[in-house]
């Protein structure tokens, strides 16, 4: 709710949801059944969503040593 006063007159906003009413025509609703979904996550699963997420936030740095100990640089912050 919006609330502001122009010229001495309130102005006054209003969001409002409306849900359609819904009319049960029987009770065959009751001999359903779901199945639970499995939201179990593997160790690999985890491994490569923390292996992404460490690609997206990393922070890429040019230097200068190029030999066969040290190929490539990277330094990366872990954001909580």
């Amino acid at each position: 709710m919006n609330h502001s006063s122009k010229e001495d007159k309130a102005v006054i906003t209003f969001k409002i949801d409306e849900y359609p009413e819904v009319a049960v025509l029987n009770d065959n609703w009751k001999s359903l059944s779901m199945s639970k979904i499995d939201d179990t996550a593997s160790e690999e699963e985890i491994e490569k969503t923390l292996n992404n997420l460490r690609k997206q936030y990393a922070t890429y740095e040019d230097t200068d040593c190029v030999d066969n100990n040290c190929v490539f640089k990277i330094k990366m912050e872990y954001k909580d």
